[in-house]
């Protein structure tokens, strides 16, 4: 099948960043994930390699991450920081109950990264970290929900919503959404 335009928007993407040097960290969400996943087999097959992404992050994706790995060791791109050598990385968060990123039979097939509620859950839910219980300005001083200084704690609105979605509400868990590394097998 030929390519979407957002497909060919990624390939350009990757031939503009390999041409300048560019680092690319990736961030793919639900079928944004099987629209980089695409592009990168495209590129890769159509000689365009080396493509310079240092870290792409999966959430709740309709492709399988461990074949996307398989794809970025073929894509062959190293790099070095400080003298040391590192390679492009993927990582993968799905909750259990994911019902795009967890079914193998027409989409991601991946494993669940954390979740311990099956009816409180939103695919469009993800979170790169745990959000703060209470909200705070950059100097670490308490915010209201307006940005105001205040005297104590206010609660963060955010925390509440990831608490209760990846863990029932359950505030012992620990944030089952970061994503998790995939290994190359």
């Amino acid at each position: 099948m030929p390519l979407t335009n957002a497909e060919k928007a990624n390939v350009m993407i990757y031939q503009y960043a390999k041409q300048y040097d560019y680092l690319l960290d990736l961030n793919n969400h639900s079928r944004g994930g099987l629209t980089a996943s695409v592009a990168l087999q495209y590129a890769n097959q159509h000689g365009l390699t080396d493509i310079p992404i240092r870290d792409s992050r999966f959430y709740g994706t309709a492709t399988y991450v461990p074949a996307y790995v398989q794809q970025l060791e073929q894509n062959g791109f190293t790099y070095n920081i400080n003298g040391e050598e590192y390679k492009s990385k993927a990582s993968s968060a799905v909750h259990q109950s994911d019902f795009v990123g967890r079914p193998s039979l027409l989409l991601g097939g991946n494993e669940s990264t954390g979740g311990s509620c099956w009816f409180c859950y939103s695919h469009s839910s993800y979170y790169m970290e745990r959000p703060d219980k209470y909200l705070f300005d950059e100097k670490g001083n308490y915010i209201d929900v307006n940005g105001n200084r205040v005297d104590k704690p206010v609660d963060n609105p955010y925390y509440e919503d990831f608490k209760n979605i990846w863990t029932g509400g359950d505030k012992s868990s620990i944030n089952p959404s970061i994503p998790k590394l995939i290994v190359p097998k």
